[in-house]
Protein backbone atom coordinates (compact mmCIF):
# COMPACT_ATOMS: atom_id res chain seq x y z
CA UNK A 1 0.00 0.00 0.00
CA UNK A 2 1.69 3.18 -0.98
CA UNK A 3 1.63 6.20 1.51
CA UNK A 4 -1.26 8.23 0.11
CA UNK A 5 -3.57 5.38 0.30
CA UNK A 6 -1.72 4.68 4.07
CA UNK A 7 -3.19 8.32 4.92
CA UNK A 8 -6.56 8.06 3.63
CA UNK A 9 -7.39 5.02 5.38
CA UNK A 10 -5.63 6.07 8.41
CA UNK A 11 -7.76 9.08 8.24
CA UNK A 12 -10.76 7.13 6.84
CA UNK A 13 -10.28 4.58 10.77
CA UNK A 14 -10.26 7.53 12.65
CA UNK A 15 -13.81 8.78 11.56
CA UNK A 16 -15.04 5.27 10.94
CA UNK A 17 -18.77 4.04 12.09
CA UNK A 18 -20.74 1.31 12.36
CA UNK A 19 -22.28 0.51 8.93
CA UNK A 20 -25.61 2.11 9.60
CA UNK A 21 -25.00 4.75 12.23
CA UNK A 22 -24.07 8.64 11.65
CA UNK A 23 -23.45 11.86 13.51
CA UNK A 24 -24.72 14.40 11.71
CA UNK A 25 -25.55 17.79 12.69
CA UNK A 26 -29.42 17.93 12.10
CA UNK A 27 -29.97 22.15 11.49
CA UNK A 28 -33.85 22.61 10.89
CA UNK A 29 -33.00 26.10 10.04
CA UNK A 30 -33.33 26.71 6.27
CA UNK A 31 -34.59 30.48 6.13
CA UNK A 32 -33.83 31.19 2.07
CA UNK A 33 -34.94 28.16 0.71
CA UNK A 34 -37.78 28.52 -2.01
CA UNK A 35 -39.11 25.50 -1.27
CA UNK A 36 -39.69 22.40 0.74
CA UNK A 37 -40.80 19.30 -0.63
CA UNK A 38 -41.46 16.10 1.81
CA UNK A 39 -40.66 12.73 0.79
CA UNK A 40 -41.03 9.47 2.34
CA UNK A 41 -37.95 7.26 2.33
CA UNK A 42 -39.56 3.53 1.48
CA UNK A 43 -38.23 0.18 3.04
CA UNK A 44 -36.56 0.05 -0.45
CA UNK A 45 -34.40 3.29 0.17
CA UNK A 46 -36.49 4.84 -2.74
CA UNK A 47 -37.35 9.16 -2.21
CA UNK A 48 -40.68 9.14 -2.80
CA UNK A 49 -42.59 12.77 -3.19
CA UNK A 50 -46.09 13.39 -4.05
CA UNK A 51 -46.94 15.09 -7.65
CA UNK A 52 -49.32 16.48 -9.86
CA UNK A 53 -50.09 15.94 -13.41
CA UNK A 54 -51.67 18.54 -15.73
CA UNK A 55 -53.44 19.99 -12.48
CA UNK A 56 -55.34 16.73 -12.52
CA UNK A 57 -53.34 13.31 -11.90
CA UNK A 58 -51.68 12.90 -8.37
CA UNK A 59 -49.07 10.44 -8.33
CA UNK A 60 -46.59 8.97 -6.26
CA UNK A 61 -43.12 8.87 -8.05
CA UNK A 62 -39.60 8.91 -6.36
CA UNK A 63 -36.15 11.27 -7.03
CA UNK A 64 -34.04 9.28 -9.45
CA UNK A 65 -31.08 10.59 -9.33
CA UNK A 66 -29.52 8.42 -11.94
CA UNK A 67 -32.30 9.46 -14.46
CA UNK A 68 -32.62 12.35 -16.90
CA UNK A 69 -36.27 12.41 -17.58
CA UNK A 70 -39.83 12.13 -16.12
CA UNK A 71 -41.57 8.80 -16.41
CA UNK A 72 -44.63 6.88 -15.48
CA UNK A 73 -44.55 2.93 -15.12
CA UNK A 74 -46.58 1.38 -18.07
CA UNK A 75 -48.90 -0.44 -15.50
CA UNK A 76 -50.49 2.86 -14.25
CA UNK A 77 -50.26 5.06 -17.38
CA UNK A 78 -53.66 3.73 -18.41
CA UNK A 79 -55.47 5.35 -15.60
CA UNK A 80 -53.52 8.51 -15.82
CA UNK A 81 -56.72 10.46 -17.73
CA UNK A 82 -54.33 14.22 -18.17
CA UNK A 83 -51.78 12.68 -20.55
CA UNK A 84 -51.76 12.10 -24.38
CA UNK A 85 -49.01 10.27 -25.82
CA UNK A 86 -47.16 11.58 -29.05
CA UNK A 87 -45.35 8.73 -29.93
CA UNK A 88 -42.63 5.44 -29.08
CA UNK A 89 -39.08 4.72 -29.50
CA UNK A 90 -36.55 2.27 -28.49
CA UNK A 91 -34.48 3.02 -25.53
CA UNK A 92 -31.35 1.55 -24.32
CA UNK A 93 -31.56 0.16 -20.13
CA UNK A 94 -29.01 -1.74 -18.16
CA UNK A 95 -30.14 -4.96 -18.70
CA UNK A 96 -31.14 -4.65 -22.63
CA UNK A 97 -33.53 -2.60 -24.89
CA UNK A 98 -37.07 -2.07 -25.18
CA UNK A 99 -39.98 0.42 -26.17
CA UNK A 100 -41.41 3.50 -24.89
CA UNK A 101 -44.10 5.61 -25.40
CA UNK A 102 -43.46 9.66 -24.38
CA UNK A 103 -45.39 13.09 -24.17
CA UNK A 104 -44.82 16.22 -24.36
CA UNK A 105 -46.50 19.95 -23.24
CA UNK A 106 -47.13 18.10 -19.66
CA UNK A 107 -47.30 20.27 -16.53
CA UNK A 108 -46.36 18.97 -13.25
CA UNK A 109 -46.07 20.62 -9.73
CA UNK A 110 -44.36 19.49 -6.70
CA UNK A 111 -45.07 21.24 -3.75
CA UNK A 112 -45.33 24.64 -4.31
CA UNK A 113 -43.04 24.51 -7.44
CA UNK A 114 -44.60 24.02 -10.84
CA UNK A 115 -42.42 23.12 -13.60
CA UNK A 116 -44.07 23.15 -17.34
CA UNK A 117 -43.51 21.88 -21.57
CA UNK A 118 -42.18 18.86 -19.71
CA UNK A 119 -41.61 15.70 -21.30
CA UNK A 120 -43.10 12.19 -19.58
CA UNK A 121 -41.81 9.06 -20.37
CA UNK A 122 -43.31 5.40 -20.44
CA UNK A 123 -41.49 2.62 -18.23
CA UNK A 124 -43.07 -0.74 -17.18
CA UNK A 125 -40.77 -0.69 -13.47
CA UNK A 126 -40.35 1.96 -11.05
CA UNK A 127 -39.43 1.60 -7.45
CA UNK A 128 -41.75 -0.50 -5.63
CA UNK A 129 -45.30 1.11 -4.55
CA UNK A 130 -44.45 4.10 -6.95
CA UNK A 131 -45.99 5.43 -10.50
CA UNK A 132 -43.46 6.46 -11.46
CA UNK A 133 -39.52 8.90 -11.15
CA UNK A 134 -37.81 12.06 -11.97
CA UNK A 135 -34.32 13.19 -12.18
CA UNK A 136 -32.60 16.00 -10.71
CA UNK A 137 -32.33 17.13 -14.20
CA UNK A 138 -36.10 19.00 -13.44
CA UNK A 139 -34.20 20.53 -10.48
CA UNK A 140 -31.53 22.21 -12.60
CA UNK A 141 -31.66 25.62 -11.60
CA UNK A 142 -31.55 24.93 -8.25
CA UNK A 143 -29.11 24.21 -5.08
CA UNK A 144 -31.01 20.60 -4.42
CA UNK A 145 -30.67 19.79 -0.73
CA UNK A 146 -31.88 16.01 0.52
CA UNK A 147 -31.98 16.29 4.02
CA UNK A 148 -32.83 12.68 5.14
CA UNK A 149 -32.94 13.57 9.06
CA UNK A 150 -36.09 15.30 8.15
CA UNK A 151 -37.27 13.71 4.66
CA UNK A 152 -37.37 17.23 2.83
CA UNK A 153 -36.06 18.56 -0.48
CA UNK A 154 -34.83 22.06 0.15
CA UNK A 155 -34.44 24.09 -2.87
CA UNK A 156 -32.20 27.25 -2.92
CA UNK A 157 -31.29 29.66 -5.57
CA UNK A 158 -27.77 30.21 -3.99
CA UNK A 159 -25.49 28.12 -1.60
CA UNK A 160 -27.07 27.65 1.94
CA UNK A 161 -24.35 28.63 4.84
CA UNK A 162 -24.90 25.42 6.31
CA UNK A 163 -22.65 23.70 4.15
CA UNK A 164 -19.43 24.93 5.97
CA UNK A 165 -20.50 21.77 7.85
CA UNK A 166 -20.77 19.88 5.53
CA UNK A 167 -17.40 17.63 3.30
CA UNK A 168 -16.95 18.59 0.25
CA UNK A 169 -16.45 15.86 -2.61
CA UNK A 170 -15.50 16.39 -6.58
CA UNK A 171 -18.14 15.15 -8.85
CA UNK A 172 -17.24 13.16 -12.09
CA UNK A 173 -19.58 13.84 -14.66
CA UNK A 174 -20.07 11.24 -16.91
CA UNK A 175 -23.09 11.73 -19.85
CA UNK A 176 -24.84 13.50 -17.73
CA UNK A 177 -24.66 11.88 -14.50
CA UNK A 178 -22.95 12.25 -11.55
CA UNK A 179 -20.03 9.52 -9.73
CA UNK A 180 -18.31 10.03 -6.79
CA UNK A 181 -15.18 8.12 -5.75
CA UNK A 182 -15.33 6.00 -3.02
CA UNK A 183 -12.61 3.17 -1.80
CA UNK A 184 -13.36 -0.39 -0.99
CA UNK A 185 -10.83 -2.55 1.67
CA UNK A 186 -10.87 -6.14 -0.07
CA UNK A 187 -8.46 -8.50 1.46
CA UNK A 188 -6.55 -5.35 3.32
CA UNK A 189 -6.21 -4.28 -0.29
CA UNK A 190 -7.45 -0.25 -0.99
CA UNK A 191 -9.72 0.22 -3.83
CA UNK A 192 -9.94 3.78 -4.63
CA UNK A 193 -13.13 3.74 -7.39
CA UNK A 194 -15.72 6.00 -8.83
CA UNK A 195 -19.47 5.29 -8.19
CA UNK A 196 -22.74 6.41 -10.01
CA UNK A 197 -24.85 8.22 -7.54
CA UNK A 198 -28.16 6.21 -8.10
CA UNK A 199 -31.11 6.63 -5.31
CA UNK A 200 -33.28 4.11 -7.50
CA UNK A 201 -30.80 0.99 -6.81
CA UNK A 202 -32.02 0.03 -3.30
CA UNK A 203 -28.91 -2.12 -2.06
CA UNK A 204 -25.59 -0.10 -0.73
CA UNK A 205 -22.70 -1.41 -3.72
CA UNK A 206 -23.52 -2.61 -7.34
CA UNK A 207 -20.05 -3.40 -9.05
CA UNK A 208 -19.11 -3.07 -12.71
CA UNK A 209 -18.33 -6.41 -14.21
CA UNK A 210 -14.85 -5.11 -15.47
CA UNK A 211 -13.57 -4.55 -11.80
CA UNK A 212 -15.20 -7.55 -10.30
CA UNK A 213 -13.37 -9.97 -13.19
CA UNK A 214 -10.51 -8.39 -12.21
CA UNK A 215 -10.74 -8.50 -8.59
CA UNK A 216 -11.71 -11.84 -8.45
CA UNK A 217 -14.83 -10.80 -6.22
CA UNK A 218 -16.69 -14.30 -6.76
CA UNK A 219 -13.49 -15.88 -5.03
CA UNK A 220 -12.53 -13.25 -2.66
CA UNK A 221 -16.01 -12.27 -1.11
CA UNK A 222 -17.89 -14.60 0.59
CA UNK A 223 -21.41 -14.51 -0.97
CA UNK A 224 -24.78 -14.26 0.65
CA UNK A 225 -27.10 -14.42 -2.03
CA UNK A 226 -28.04 -14.54 -5.84
CA UNK A 227 -31.60 -12.64 -7.14
CA UNK A 228 -32.86 -11.97 -10.34
CA UNK A 229 -33.33 -8.63 -11.27
CA UNK A 230 -35.19 -6.37 -13.60
CA UNK A 231 -34.57 -3.43 -15.31
CA UNK A 232 -37.04 -0.45 -16.30
CA UNK A 233 -37.81 -2.48 -18.99
CA UNK A 234 -38.50 -5.68 -17.17
CA UNK A 235 -35.25 -7.22 -18.92
CA UNK A 236 -34.03 -10.16 -16.26
CA UNK A 237 -30.45 -9.59 -14.71
CA UNK A 238 -28.99 -11.92 -12.50
CA UNK A 239 -26.66 -10.47 -9.16
CA UNK A 240 -24.66 -12.10 -6.78
CA UNK A 241 -24.57 -10.46 -3.02
CA UNK A 242 -21.59 -10.44 -0.46
CA UNK A 243 -20.01 -8.31 2.01
CA UNK A 244 -16.82 -6.07 2.02
CA UNK A 245 -14.54 -5.69 5.22
CA UNK A 246 -14.86 -1.29 4.57
CA UNK A 247 -16.12 1.43 2.59
CA UNK A 248 -15.15 5.26 2.92
CA UNK A 249 -16.97 7.82 1.72
CA UNK A 250 -16.62 11.52 2.58
CA UNK A 251 -14.00 10.85 5.60
CA UNK A 252 -16.58 8.10 6.42
CA UNK A 253 -15.94 4.24 6.87
CA UNK A 254 -18.24 2.18 6.89
CA UNK A 255 -18.13 -1.25 7.79
CA UNK A 256 -19.25 -4.91 6.85
CA UNK A 257 -20.82 -3.15 3.80
CA UNK A 258 -23.37 -5.06 1.39
CA UNK A 259 -22.07 -5.55 -1.96
CA UNK A 260 -23.86 -6.75 -5.28
CA UNK A 261 -21.64 -7.73 -8.83
CA UNK A 262 -22.42 -9.70 -11.83
CA UNK A 263 -20.94 -13.45 -12.23
CA UNK A 264 -21.69 -14.21 -16.07
CA UNK A 265 -22.50 -12.01 -18.74
CA UNK A 266 -19.52 -9.45 -18.92
CA UNK A 267 -20.33 -6.07 -19.96
CA UNK A 268 -23.28 -6.01 -19.12
CA UNK A 269 -22.98 -3.70 -15.88
CA UNK A 270 -20.77 -0.95 -17.21
CA UNK A 271 -20.33 1.62 -13.86
CA UNK A 272 -20.24 0.77 -10.50
CA UNK A 273 -23.06 1.96 -8.17
CA UNK A 274 -23.46 3.81 -4.75
CA UNK A 275 -26.79 3.23 -3.74
CA UNK A 276 -29.76 4.00 -1.50
CA UNK A 277 -28.89 1.92 1.01
CA UNK A 278 -25.48 4.30 1.63
CA UNK A 279 -27.04 7.35 -0.15
CA UNK A 280 -29.60 7.63 2.95
CA UNK A 281 -26.47 8.01 5.19
CA UNK A 282 -25.85 11.56 4.20
CA UNK A 283 -27.59 14.82 4.04
CA UNK A 284 -26.66 15.98 0.42
CA UNK A 285 -26.29 19.67 -0.97
CA UNK A 286 -25.34 20.27 -4.69
CA UNK A 287 -24.71 23.38 -6.53
CA UNK A 288 -26.76 24.28 -9.64
CA UNK A 289 -23.64 23.09 -11.35
CA UNK A 290 -23.43 19.87 -10.19
CA UNK A 291 -19.69 20.21 -9.67
CA UNK A 292 -19.25 18.85 -6.18
CA UNK A 293 -21.47 16.70 -3.91
CA UNK A 294 -21.30 18.10 -0.08
CA UNK A 295 -22.31 15.36 2.42
CA UNK A 296 -22.98 15.43 6.50
CA UNK A 297 -23.82 11.80 8.09
CA UNK A 298 -27.41 11.46 8.82
CA UNK A 299 -28.26 11.49 12.88
CA UNK A 300 -31.83 9.31 12.39
CA UNK A 301 -30.24 6.62 10.82
CA UNK A 302 -30.78 3.41 13.15
CA UNK A 303 -29.85 -0.27 10.94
Amino acid sequence: MNRRLFCILLLMLLTSVPYGFGQSDNTNITLNAIDSIPFKLTSYNNIVVEVVLNKRDTLDIMLHTASNSVSVVREHSKKIQSIMWDDSIGVGSWGGNGNSRYSTGNRLQISQSTFEDIEVWENKNSGPGTQGKFGLDLFEDYVVEINFDNEIIFLYESLPSKIERYTSCPVIRKDNLLFVQGAMSIDGIIYEHDFLYHSGYAGALLIEDVFARKAQLAKRIKITSEQELKDSFGNPVKIKRGKIPFFFLAKTSFSDVNIGFFDGKIGQQRMSILGGDIIRRFNVILPKDRSVIYLSQVSSITN
